[in-house]
């Protein structure tokens, strides 16, 4: 005779995050976020690091959007206009540069962002940032498609 029991969808492991931050797993964010800001200060920024606070950005605004968190999407949405906004001086100048006040701004993003990802759990985040990775694989995928043509 069958279980006539509801059946459920099995999923895989998912690390806590503060396990996988106490592995340094979780400490890469951090580190690659402070290291974008000193080249963006130091004047040798490049492209991967504005892509990567492009992403840290929309990291934070995908959990934030999944925990129905307002402050986390405001701020998000900040540092994407604030990213924005560095990428319109590159194309002027030619060179990324950042001013004082869009520094502190920056500083203050990558801090929240550090203690909000100690608060989020560990399969919240990790889906957010697999979401992340598809959806720039699948955007290099059409740009390499549209350059072929």
């Amino acid at each position: 005779m069958r279980k006539r029991g509801a059946r459920f969808k099995q999923r895989e492991a998912i690390c806590p995050t503060v396990v996988k931050m106490s592995f340094g797993d979780g400490k890469d964010f951090e580190i690659f976020a402070y290291t974008s800001i000193n080249a963006l200060m130091g004047g040798w920024a490049d492209a991967e690091h504005i892509d990567h606070l492009h992403d840290l950005a929309n990291t934070v605004l995908l959990v934030g959007h999944h925990k129905k968190d307002d402050n986390a999407q405001a701020a998000a949405r900040a540092m994407r206009g604030l990213v924005k906004t560095i990428v319109e001086r590159r194309r002027k100048t030619g060179k990324y540069g950042i001013t004082g006040d869009e520094l502190a701004l920056l500083r203050k993003f990558v801090t929240f962002m550090t203690d909000y990802y100690r608060r989020t759990s560990g399969e919240t985040l990790t889906r957010a940032e697999l979401t992340v990775t598809e959806v720039k694989a699948s955007a290099r995928k059409e740009l390499q498609n549209e350059q072929r043509k």
